[in-house]
């Protein structure tokens, strides 16, 4: 079993952190992925993959919430210096249900995270949030041109997904 979405930088693991991995791994679960919602959390998120590195894997990007005070620079550096440690990019997407940025925001910040994505050959953790159209355009823009060959395509999950099941077809 694989945990693909689980932030395990947030203050509630601070006291238990390792009874909570020794947990998981105990029941079952092989391998936790830990997605970064900024650049400082995105950074926590590979200092806990170097740490628990048989279980815990790291995931880099902005939320979409945190577009507006968010720096992709920052995600580019880790990916440069840090690639051996990050093993996807997430978490990423669109959030109209909370608009905490603009939505112009959401979607600049959204693509640039698409493009390392497709840079660094990793997978992506796509948080969607009564975006669906939008996401889905997005997403066809950006792989439409590599349809024909599907190993150029990343894989991933999507979070937090509230669409139907035609959009999740």
């Amino acid at each position: 079993m694989i945990d693909t979405h689980c932030h395990l930088y947030l203050s509630q693991f601070e006291n238990d952190l390792d009874d909570v991995i020794h947990e998981a791994v105990s029941n079952g679960v092989q391998r936790i992925l830990v997605p970064g919602i900024d650049a400082p959390t995105s950074n926590r998120s590979i200092k806990l993959s170097s740490k628990y590195s048989d279980s815990v894997f790291s995931a880099v990007g902005i939320h979409p919430i945190y577009s507006a005070e968010s720096n992709t620079n920052q995600i580019l550096k880790l990916l440069k210096f840090k690639r051996d440690k990050i093993f996807a990019i997430g978490e990423i997407g669109l959030d109209f249900y909370r608009d905490y940025s603009l939505r112009d925001m959401q979607i600049e910040i959204f693509n640039r995270m698409l493009e390392f994505a497709k840079e660094f050959n990793l997978p992506i953790c796509i948080h969607n949030r009564n975006a669906d159209l939008e996401l889905l355009s997005i997403l066809d823009n950006k792989y439409n041109e590599n349809m024909t060959n599907q190993f150029l395509i990343n894989k991933g999950v999507f979070h937090a997904f509230n669409g139907s099941e035609k959009i999740a077809e």
